[in-house]
């Protein structure tokens, strides 16, 4: 059986070390770290592609510093569309998944990071409107009904991923149940196809 796949979003400015020591540590657990490195310039583009890659994953990981990151081109939104950076993007297709799958088949950990974190030392270009679009998905996170932690450092992170040693059995256990499902479903599509013809 394939280890379960865990995707993990984050912007690359402020938390690039953090997001390898996720990454790292989720192998460690026996898991596959997913990511998005490459971005389509189109919304619409990346948010299938997003859910497409999403839709593939058992988990989300989820670390949200103060950094908005990079985005789609704002012309290319549909009228009344959200405007979100592309890690924005991953949590709310991430939160959709968990609502239609349920929290037993997709989970989403949000770290949401506070001041004092050892963030990355890249230089903060962005402007003042994308910072404040950044605070208000913070905001949004805290006042939101999900539970989320706030990691003082790197090493706290990595306490929690590995913590989760137990549930990767439990996502194991079910992908294992999706399998079997998918493979009873196909023996009775076939066994039907039989009887009609």
């Amino acid at each position: 059986m394939n280890p379960p796949k865990v995707f993990i979003s984050a912007t690359s400015g402020d938390l690039r070390s953090a997001r390898q020591i996720v990454k790292e540590t989720l192998l460690t657990i026996n898991c596959h770290p997913v990511e998005q490195t490459n971005f389509e310039p189109d919304a619409r583009t990346l948010e299938k592609l997003d859910r497409e890659k999403l839709e593939d994953c058992q988990a989300l990981i989820h670390i949200v510093g103060f950094r908005y990151g990079a985005e789609p081109g704002p012309a290319t939104l549909p009228p009344g569309t959200a405007r979100r950076s592309y890690t924005q993007l991953e949590y709310h297709v991430g939160r959709r998944l968990q609502a239609e799958r349920g929290d037993g088949h997709f989970r989403v950990y949000v770290f949401l990071c506070p001041e004092g974190f050892p963030f990355d030392a890249e230089p903060d270009t962005e402007s003042a409107d994308v910072r404040q679009l950044q605070q208000q998905h913070r905001e949004n996170i805290r006042k939101g009904p999900h539970r989320y932690e706030e990691p003082q450092n790197k090493q706290e992170i990595q306490a929690r991923i590995l913590a989760l040693q137990e549930q990767v059995i439990s996502l194991e256990q079910d992908q294992q149940n999706i399998a079997h499902e998918v493979k009873t479903t196909r023996h009775w599509g076939v066994w039907v196809s039989a009887a009609i013809l």
